[in-house]
């Protein structure tokens, strides 16, 4: 009678486990076999910044907008991006969702500086600002990593 009730409580058990393509994880709401991914780097050269407002005036800062032909309306409606500030340590690369937030101290000057993104159909735009409104100098070439999810 002990053999049947383990053997009855063993199938039980067995029976009662999922494997891992029926699992909670794999069958959530809106999982799809077919996930789709886009990812590149963007570099924008120090040139390419655009100053918004006038030099060291109120609310300025710098944009660059970069078109994009990846970016449309299915990603927009029902996708996600996402950016990142590609910085190096040495040799090796270090990648920094975007916003970064930075402070900085020379002294009794203190600012921040903040790199951040919006986008649209069709376009990202790259926004670098400064605490002090301080836009004297251009920020220096930056490179970006671009991850869209559909």
């Amino acid at each position: 009678m002990r053999k049947i009730l383990l053997f009855l409580l063993l199938a039980t058990l067995l029976s009662a486990c999922d494997n891992d393509s029926d699992s909670n994880w794999n069958n959530r709401p809106g999982w799809e076999d077919n996930q789709n991914w886009e990812v590149y780097t963007i570099t924008i050269n120090a040139k390419d910044w655009q100053l918004v407002g006038d030099v060291n005036g109120d609310n300025s800062f710098y944009r660059c907008i970069v078109d994009d032909r990846y970016l449309d309306q299915n990603i927009f409606d029902n996708g996600s991006v996402m950016v990142y500030l590609i910085q190096y340590d040495g040799n090796t690369p270090v990648q920094t969702p975007l916003p970064y937030i930075m402070h900085y101290a020379d002294g009794d000057n203190l600012w921040t500086e903040t790199f951040s993104y919006d986008y649209s159909v069709g376009s990202l735009a790259f926004y670098v600002t400064y605490s002090d409104f301080f836009t004297g100098n251009k920020p220096g070439t930056c490179q970006f990593k671009v991850v869209m999810h559909w």
